[in-house]
C-alpha cells in the first residue's frame, strides 16, 4: 500500500468532485465514494485549505458542493501534491537522491526511525 486511506479519500473526493456534471450533496458524494458523511466534511475542509482557490469551491446549503475548476491537469496537480507528501514518495526521494547510505542516514533525513523506515520499505517492495 503506497497510499495511506486518508491520502487515498482525498484523491477519491477531488476526482469526483472535479468529474461531477454540476452541484453534488455531501450525501451523494458520501454514496459515491464510499467515505462516511462525517469524514467527508473533514477531508472537504482540508480540501478548501489545501487546493480551495485553485479547485474555486462553491457551497450551497440548498445544492452541496462543487468546483468550477474542473479539469484533469488541476486533477492531476492535486494528486501529485498528496503523492510528494506520502512517506513513501519521501524515502524514494532520499534513497534515490543520495544511495548506498546506511538505514540511519535515510531514516535521520526523514526524522523516522529506522524501524520504521524499514517497515514502509517493506511496503514498498
Amino acid at each position: 500500500m503506497l497510499l495511506q486511506p486518508a491520502d487515498e479519500r482525498l484523491i477519491k473526493i477531488v476526482e469526483t468532485l472535479i468529474f461531477a456534471d454540476d452541484w453534488i450533496t455531501i450525501a451523494a458524494l458520501s454514496h459515491e465514494t464510499g467515505i462516511v458523511e462525517r469524514t467527508c466534511h473533514a477531508d472537504l475542509k482540508k480540501i478548501r485549505l489545501q487546493w480551495g482557490e485553485l479547485l474555486r469551491i462553491e457551497t450551497s446549503n440548498k445544492l452541496g458542493i462543487r468546483v468550477q475548476n474542473r479539469s484533469t491537469a488541476i486533477y492531476t496537480s492535486i494528486c501529485m501534491d498528496i503523492v510528494r507528501e506520502t512517506v513513501v514518495f519521501r524515502i524514494l526521494a532520499v534513497i534515490v537522491g543520495k544511495p548506498r547510505q546506511s538505514a540511519q542516514y535515510y531514516a535521520d533525513r526523514l526524522n523516522i526511525s529506522v524501524s520504521s523506515l524499514q517497515r514502509q520499505i517493506k511496503l514498498i517492495n
